[in-house]
C-alpha cells in the first residue's frame, strides 16, 4: 500500500475509532495513564521475542560503552554487569516505547504554562537563547532530536514558548489511517509539517528567514547517511542537519526531552560547537560528530528510553 493509498471501509471506521479514544484519553488523569502504559510496554516484550533479543543486544552495546566510559548511572553499570539487570532494563524499554505512543496522543493537552511546570529545563538560559527572538538577516537555529524520551514533548515546548516559527520534515507512513492520525497529531503540537522528499531547499529557505527547524536524526530513515561511531562502534546517520548548519551558518542545538516520572520530564538543550573553516566535507564531518557526542550524552541519561534501541543501528548488525 503507497502512501496514496484509499483507506478502506473498514480502515476509516478503525481511524474514527481512534480519533474518538484519543478525545477520551485526554479527558483522563495523565499520570495514571502513563503509569498504565509503560506496565503494558514492559508486557508486550513477552509477546515480542525476536525484538527483545534485539534490544537486548543493543542495549547490552550502549551499557557497556557507558560503563567503559565511566559515564554510566549505578542503574546503567549494573546492567553492563548483571544480565538479569540488564533484563530488566530491557523490559523498561518496551514501557517507554508504548510510553511515547500515548504521550504523542496526549501532548497537545497542555498550554505552555503546563508545560513549564511539567518540563524542568536543565540550562534556562540556554534554552531562552534558543527559543528567543532571532535577529533580521540572521538564520533560524536548527534543533536536531533523536527518537528518545518524549520527542512531541520538546517540539511542542519549542512551537508554544518559542518565538519563532517551527517546521520539520515528517515521515509517512504507508497505511492511510495511521498516517491520517500521525498528521493529525502532529500537526496539533503547533510544526508546520513538511513531506520528507526534496524538503531540503524548503528547509534551508525558512532557516534563511529566521525560522527554526526541527529534525530528528538518530536513525537513516532513506538513503546511506554518513559513517560515525556511536556508542565504540562504526554506524550511519543522516547528515542532513549537519549539511543544513553549514550552508546556513545556523546556530545548531540537541534537544531532548526525557521522563522523570510519568507526567514530569526533563528537557536537554546543548548548543553544538562553530564547525569552523575548512573544506565543507569536514566541516559537515565535524559538526556531524559533535552531534553523535551531544547524542551519546542524552541518551547516558535514560539509556531505556531511546527507542531507536527496537531497530537495528550499528553497521555490523546490518550486514548482518
Amino acid at each position: 500500500m503507497d502512501a496514496t493509498s484509499t483507506p478502506t471501509v473498514g480502515q476509516r471506521l478503525m481511524g474514527g475509532s481512534l480519533v474518538v479514544g484519543v478525545r477520551l484519553l485526554r479527558l483522563l488523569p495523565d499520570r495514571p495513564v502513563y503509569r498504565l502504559a509503560y506496565l503494558g510496554g514492559r508486557g508486550l516484550s513477552y509477546l515480542m521475542p525476536a525484538r527483545r533479543a534485539l534490544v537486548r543486544a543493543n542495549l547490552s552495546r550502549v551499557c557497556g560503552a557507558l560503563d567503559s566510559a565511566g559515564a554510566a548511572t549505578p542503574r546503567v553499570r549494573a546492567a553492563a554487569r548483571d544480565p538479569r539487570q540488564l533484563d530488566a532494563l530491557v523490559r523498561s524499554v518496551f514501557g517507554h516505547w508504548l510510553m511515547t505512543y500515548v504521550e504523542s496522543a496526549m501532548a497537545p493537552r497542555y498550554d505552555a504554562a503546563a508545560l513549564r511546570t511539567r518540563i524542568r529545563v536543565a540550562d534556562a538560559e540556554l534554552t531562552a537563547t534558543a527559543l528567543g527572538q532571532v535577529a533580521p538577516g540572521d538564520p533560524g537555529p536548527i534543533f536536531v532530536g533523536l527518537h528518545f524520551g518524549s520527542v512531541e514533548l520538546g517540539a511542542l515546548y519549542a512551537a508554544r514558548i518559542g518565538h519563532v516559527p517551527v517546521s520539520g520534515p515528517m515521515e509517512q507512513v504507508a497505511d492511510p489511517v495511521m498516517r491520517e492520525y500521525f498528521d493529525r497529531t502532529r500537526r496539533e503540537l503547533g510544526m508546520d509539517l513538511l513531506p520528507i522528499r526534496g524538503v531540503a531547499p524548503i528547509l534551508l529557505e525558512r532557516i534563511r528567514r529566521g525560522e527554526a527547524v526541527a529534525l530528528v536524526a538518530d536513525r537513516v530513515i532513506g538513503g546511506s547517511g554518513s559513517r560515525v561511531t556511536l556508542f565504540g562502534a562504526a554506524a550511519r546517520l543522516p547528515a542532513g542537519p549537519a549539511v543544513l548548519a553549514v550552508e546556513t551558518g545556523a546556530p545548531t542545538y540537541v534537544l531532548a526531552v526525557h521522563r522523570a516520572r510519568p507526567g514530569e520530564w526533563i528537557g536537554q538543550l546543548e548548543r553544538l560547537p562553530d564547525p569552523g573553516d575548512g573544506p565543507r566535507r569536514e566541516r559537515v564531518q565535524a559538526l556531524l560528530e559533535a552531534q553523535v557526542r551531544a547524542f551519546e550524552r542524552c541518551i547516558a541519561a535514560a539509556p531505556d528510553q531511546w527507542w531507536t534501541l527496537l531497530f537495528r543501528i550499528w553497521e555490523e548488525d546490518v550486514a548482518a
